[in-house]
C-alpha cells in the first residue's frame, strides 16, 4: 500500500473514532495559530500529563522547559499505522543525532492505557503527551499523523510526516527553511450552507443534479469521509477529497461485510480492463521524504485531477441508509458516463470470521464492562488494564480481535464481527491476560470473555462485497463522441 493510501486510512480511521460519526456533527475550527505566528504565553505554562515511552511511566510535561528548542509534536494514536512508522523514524533520528537542540514531543487524545501496548512494544526514548484536549484543539487536524513543528516562540512549518528527516531538522537548526510540503488543513465545509460554491469550498463540479453534486478536489480543506447530517427536514450527505475507490467503498460500506477494506480484492472487487484499471490506479504519484518540489508538483495535481467530493442535500428526513442509496445511484450515474463503470453488490468470497455475541443481556455486559477495575489485579504484569477506554477500539479491535485472529484453531480469514449492538464509544475499563492474544484456544479465549458476558462464535459464508464492472459497450459508446 502507498504512502498515500496509509495516510488516508487514517483520516478515515480518526473521523470513525468520533464519538459523533453518523449523526448530526459539525466542528469548523480552525487552526488557532497559523505558520510564522507567535505562540501566546499561555501555551507554555499550561502543564500536560504524559508517559515517558521508553519506561511506561507517567510523568508531566511544560512546554516552557522547551521553549529555546526545536519542538516537534507529533499528534498519533494507537491504531493509526502511519503514526507508528512516523515515531519510528523520529525515535531514530533522535538517537542518532543526539542533539539537544530539539525535542520530539508524541501527542494523542488517547489515555495512557490505551497506548501501553504500543510503548511496551517500541520503547521510544521519548514523551507522550497522553489524554490531550489542548494542543488538538490548538493545531486541529482531519487525519494522523499530524506534525507541528515549533521554533523561537513561532510555528515554524505544519509539514506532512515524510519530511521530517535528519536533514531537514538540522537545516531548521542551523536557521534555513528547508523544502517542506505542508500539511495545513485548515479550513473545513460546512454542512449547514450549500457546498462547493461561494466561501463554502467553491471547486468545479463533475456533476450536479436537483439534489446532488459531485465535485472536484479543493485545497486547504480538510478530508472529510462521508458523514450524515440532518438538519430540520433537510437530509444532507457529505465527504470531501476522495480518491474514486474510497468514494464507491463509502456508499456502499453499509451494506457490505464489516472491517474489509477498499482495497482491490477485499471490500471492493474491481472487474474492468487493464487499460482502465492502469489509468485508475496506475503510476499515482506518492508523497516520499525524497521527492522533488518537482515530484511533490506531481502528486499535488493527480490529487487536483482525482479526488472528489460528494454532497446530497434532500428536502426530506432520510435514513442514513437511504442518503447513502442515493450516493450509489449518482455515482453510478456520473462513473457510468464518465468511465463505463458499474457498481452493485454481489456475494463475495467465503470467509472464516468470529461474531462476538452475548451470553444474556446487553444491560448485563454493560455492567460487566463498566464497573471498574479490580484494584487487586493492578498490579499483575501479566495483563493489560484498560480505564475509561472505548468499547470498539479497545475492546473489540484490541483484544477481542487480535486474540481471535491469533486463535489456534480459530482459523479465521477475517475480522470479528460484533453482534452486541453496544455503541462503540462506550467508556469501559477492562483487563485481559497479555498471553490471550498470543494464540489461545477458542475455548480459552472465550472463558476469558465470559468474564464481560460474551462469547465469540465462529462462522464461515460468501460475504456480501461491491463489484465494480465495466458496463458493455462502453468504448463503442465513447467512441461516437
Amino acid at each position: 500500500m502507498n504512502h498515500f493510501l496509509s495516510a488516508l486510512i487514517c483520516s478515515v480511521m480518526l473521523l470513525s473514532h468520533h464519538p459523533s460519526r453518523g449523526q448530526t456533527f459539525y466542528d469548523p475550527s480552525p487552526l488557532t495559530v497559523r505558520i510564522g505566528e507567535a505562540l501566546p504565553e499561555s501555551f507554555y505554562d499550561k502543564i500536560h500529563h504524559a508517559v515517558d515511552a521508553s519506561t511506561g511511566k507517567d510523568t508531566a510535561v511544560k512546554l516552557s522547559d522547551y521553549r529555546d528548542k526545536l519542538i516537534i509534536l507529533d499528534f498519533w494514536a494507537n491504531w493509526c499505522k502511519p503514526c507508528i512508522g512516523s515515531l519510528i523514524k523520529l525515535d531514530s533520528i533522535s538517537r542518532k543525532l543526539d542533539d539537544d537542540r530539539f525535542v520530539v514531543l508524541a501527542v494523542t487524545q488517547q489515555p495512557g492505557e490505551m497506548i501501553e501496548p504500543v510503548l511496551d512494544r517500541f520503547h521510544w526514548e521519548l514523551l507522550s503527551i497522553v489524554s490531550d484536549t489542548i494542543l488538538s484543539q490548538i493545531f486541529p487536524h482531519a487525519g494522523l499523523p499530524h506534525q507541528v513543528w515549533i521554533k523561537d516562540g513561532k510555528v515554524f512549518a505544519v509539514p506532512k510526516w515524510h519530511f521530517a528527516t535528519a536533514e531537514n531538522i538540522l537545516k531548521t537548526l542551523s536557521g534555513e527553511r528547508p523544502y517542506m510540503l505542508s500539511n495545513i488543513q485548515d479550513l473545513a465545509l460546512d454542512p449547514l450552507r450549500p457546498m462547493f460554491k461561494g466561501t463554502n469550498g467553491a471547486t468545479g463540479l463533475w456533476f450536479e443534479h436537483k439534489y446532488a453534486r459531485i465535485a472536484r478536489n479543493v485545497p486547504d480543506y480538510r478530508v472529510e469521509s462521508v458523514k450524515y447530517v440532518l438538519k430540520g427536514d433537510t437530509t444532507i450527505l457529505y465527504c470531501n477529497a476522495q480518491p474514486i475507490e474510497q468514494l464507491f467503498y463509502q456508499a456502499y460500506e453499509k451494506q457490505i461485510f464489516p472491517h474489509l477494506g477498499w482495497e482491490d480484492g477485499q471490500g471492493l472487487i474491481w472487474q474492468i480492463s487493464d487499460s482502465l484499471r492502469e489509468k485508475l490506479f496506475g503510476n499515482r504519484p506518492q508523497l516520499l521524504a525524497s521527492n522533488t518540489p518537482q515530484d511533490d508538483s506531481a502528486y499535488l495535481a493527480w490529487r487536483d485531477a482525482n479526488l472528489y467530493g460528494y454532497e446530497l442535500r434532500y428536502p426530506e428526513r432520510l435514513a442514513e441508509k437511504e442518503a447513502r442509496y442515493f450516493m450509489q445511484q449518482d455515482l453510478n450515474a456520473f462513473f457510468g458516463t464518465y468511465l463505463g463503470l458499474n457498481a452493485k453488490i454481489g456475494p463475495g468470497p467465503k470467509h472464516r470470521y468470529g461474531v462476538l455475541c452475548l451470553l444474556g443481556t446487553k444491560a448485563e455486559a454493560l455492567h460487566l464492562l463498566t464497573k471498574g477495575l479490580d484494584e487487586d489485579r493492578k498490579a499483575d504484569t501479566s495483563e493489560y488494564h484498560f480505564k475509561n477506554a472505548r468499547y470498539h477500539t479497545q475492546f473489540v479491535l484490541s483484544m477481542v480481535g487480535v486474540a481471535a485472529r491469533h486463535a489456534k484453531d480459530g482459523g479465521f480469514t477475517a475480522p470479528v464481527v460484533d453482534s452486541t449492538g453496544i455503541d462503540g464509544n462506550t467508556v469501559v475499563s477492562i483487563h485481559f491476560p497479555k498471553a490471550m492474544r498470543t494464540g489461545w484456544t477458542l475455548a480459552r479465549i472465550n472463558r476469558e470473555l465470559k468474564r464481560y458476558g460474551m462469547y465469540i462464535r465462529p462462522e464461515e459464508r460468501n460475504v456480501p462485497v461491491v463489484y465494480i464492472t465495466e458496463r458493455k459497450g462502453i468504448k463503442d459508446l465513447l467512441s461516437t463522441y
